[in-house]
């Protein structure tokens, strides 16, 4: 991830990708309600450091991985 992040030139173009990735778990994956938490982009009602944003968004991806892993495994026919 942080790679990717490298193509942005500032902080704030940074914090604007990884703040529209949780935005798409949640409209479009819908990302279960248990992972709240990981989806929120404020702390206390100011916003969470880049670093923090980073973690979570790193969660999701596993969390979304895991997911697609045990759906995929459904489908299989033995």
């Amino acid at each position: 991830m942080g790679s990717a992040l490298k193509e942005f030139s500032s902080e704030s173009q940074k914090k604007k990708a990884v703040i529209d990735n949780p935005r798409y778990h949640k409209a479009v994956l819908h990302t279960a309600s248990s992972n709240f938490m990981l989806l929120t982009i404020t702390s206390g009602g100011k916003p969470k450091p880049l670093s923090d944003l980073t973690d979570n968004l790193k969660q999701l991806i596993t969390i979304a991985d895991k997911n697609n892993a045990e759906d995929t495994e459904e489908d299989v026919d033995y």
